[in-house]
């Protein structure tokens, strides 16, 4: 948990048994996007073969913001910026670390309709307006079963 794994970063991960874990794991792609455009952040999207992303839910959007928060967000940041060192990715090539400034916010869904988030400890998930553009991580449930 917390680290990129196959161009991933890993945000969760359940208990491991003999065929292998569940994980929940979170793009290193970032958008800025409306709620209006959204869906279309998520068609087609793949990473190494790995398809089915979608927005993360209120529930996993609490998670993510009590996750990296912090240090754990700074930690995660000087990640990014290694795997951007380490894959020659400048420009705008380059990776985005998550954002925690004042109005920097993250789309997430509860109950089919659209929140918004902050990777700071103790702030509200609140409904996302139309008038504005949020950053978009996607998120995919995934099962890792060894070889």
């Amino acid at each position: 948990v917390g680290t990129i794994w196959n161009d991933m970063i890993v945000v969760d991960m359940g208990e491991a048994d003999e065929t292998g874990v569940d994980l929940l794991l979170m793009s290193l792609d970032e958008w800025d996007a409306y709620v209006s455009d959204a869906d279309a952040v998520v068609d087609g999207y793949s990473v190494n073969g790995i398809t089915g992303w979608r927005l993360p839910t209120h529930e996993e959007a609490t998670l993510l913001r009590n996750r990296f928060c912090g240090n754990n967000l700074w930690e995660l940041n000087e990640l990014i910026e290694e795997y951007n060192q380490e894959n020659n990715l400048e420009g705008n090539d380059a990776l985005w670390g998550l954002a925690d400034g004042d109005d920097e916010r993250y789309l997430c869904l509860k109950n089919g309709e659209y929140y918004s988030f902050r990777f700071v400890a103790g702030t509200k998930i609140s409904e996302a307006g139309e008038k504005r553009s949020y950053y978009v991580r996607l998120v995919k449930s995934y099962r890792y079963v060894p070889e």
